[in-house]
């Protein structure tokens, strides 16, 4: 086969950047997946992985999603990787995006452990989450990527992670500014520990058709709640610090609001209430251990789909 026939870099590069549509594109893709295949298809300057993980964009966004799962576990397989194009968090994407969760945040484990995520791939599935309407388990998934890469010296990937972080804490109503910072989200300090309230499901429920001028100020409903928690706790932790939940009682605030109507920050006086304990959040928290939002299920099958707390 002569040179010109073979498949080179600038025929891949062709593809990646769009330049094919229809029937030229499947051929294009068709021609670069039959290169990666026979050595005898490549040019000099053949670029397998690059090659195969474009073709697999190509063949999800054409709707073979179960081919390109199938092409992306075998560059796992064949250890077909390059930096910013690891196959795993492809797939971890893909599967999230067919609904398979579970098999999707195990992939994505994978990736962590094995020191194979660079900024790129925190990216890429916490797109698929967000996408998939999950947006704080997308947050958390670039606050806790930004926090190993930092810890791994790669800050300037880890400022790269920054802007989609800004990104979506405005799209889900949070400042730039970590919401361990936000002073309306009434954070309390005492004697150095920072400390908020947390309202179970029926408490909040129940506050904001009383008082939803004060519950709006924790969420606009209880899952938005528990996630502004969960996130806050793990930017906590990544500085080294602990939030301790104080577990908020409706009946008990009511009975404030009644007896104190002249209180112009209630929820700064109940705070001082010494029936609320500080709990450390052990946002460490094992899969089967009781959630720490208290909804009576496992903590894997509760706050754990927010994001890698449990990691």
């Amino acid at each position: 086969m002569t040179s010109d026939n073979l498949v080179s870099q600038a025929d891949i590069d062709n593809l990646g950047m769009g330049r094919f549509s229809g029937a030229e594109r499947d051929a294009a893709v068709a021609r670069v997946l039959a290169a990666v295949d026979d050595p005898d298809l490549r040019g000099e300057d053949f670029d397998r992985p690059y090659a195969l993980m474009v073709a697999c964009d190509f063949l999800a966004m054409d709707g073979e999603v179960d081919r390109a799962i199938e092409l992306l576990r075998r560059a796992d397989t064949e250890n077909l990787r390059r930096r910013n194009m690891e196959p795993l968090a492809r797939l971890a994407a893909l599967l999230h995006q067919q609904g398979r969760t579970e098999d999707a945040s195990a992939t994505f484990r994978r990736v962590v452990k094995e020191g194979l995520a660079d900024w790129t791939d925190y990216d890429l599935y916490a797109d698929a989450l967000g996408e998939s309407g999950d947006q704080a388990g997308a947050l958390q998934i670039l606050v806790g990527g930004q926090e190993r890469l930092t810890r791994q010296g790669k800050a300037l990937s880890a400022a790269q992670l920054q802007r989609s972080i800004d990104r979506l804490r405005r799209d889900m109503g949070f400042p730039d500014a970590p919401a361990a910072l936000d002073p309306d989200a009434h954070w309390h300090e005492k004697e150095g520990d920072p400390r908020t309230l947390f309202w179970p499901r029926e408490d909040f429920d129940r506050l904001s058709q009383r008082w939803p001028q004060i519950a709006e100020k924790y969420g606009t409903d209880w899952d938005n709640h528990r996630s502004r928690v969960e996130l806050a706790g793990l930017e906590l932790a990544s500085e080294g610090s602990k939030l301790h939940l104080l577990y908020a009682d409706f009946t008990a605030f009511a009975q404030l609001m009644i007896q104190r109507p002249d209180l112009a920050d209630p929820i700064g006086e109940y705070f001082e209430d010494a029936a609320l304990d500080a709990t450390d959040l052990p946002w460490r928290t094992e899969r089967n251990a009781p959630c720490w939002c208290r909804s009576g299920r496992k903590y894997k099958q509760c706050c754990r789909r927010l994001g890698m707390g449990s990691q």
